[in-house]
């Protein structure tokens, strides 16, 4: 996963799915690299309502929370979906 131009920071990483390669549940830490900021990311892939007009799984939401130095902290939630 990738995040990039967050507080002018791009952050990336592997996340790994729940247990059970069908779980709609993913989680990670993401580093920055020179500025030695972690991200941790949670979420979880949804189907969506009657009215999504994407097959499946086409929307995501979760939350994250960043550490740093000096005291750096951030925090928030995501969404997304498919078009």
């Amino acid at each position: 996963m990738q995040i990039a131009g967050l507080d002018t920071s791009t952050y990336g990483g592997n996340v790994t799915f729940g247990s059970g390669s069908s779980s709609p549940i993913f989680f990670g830490s993401l580093n920055t690299g020179p500025s030695n900021r972690v991200m941790t990311v949670a979420g979880s892939i949804y189907q969506g309502g009657p009215s999504n007009s994407t097959p499946l799984y086409g929307e995501m939401g979760g939350s994250f929370s960043i550490t740093g130095p000096g005291n750096y902290i951030g925090s928030g939630i995501f969404a997304g979906r498919k078009p």
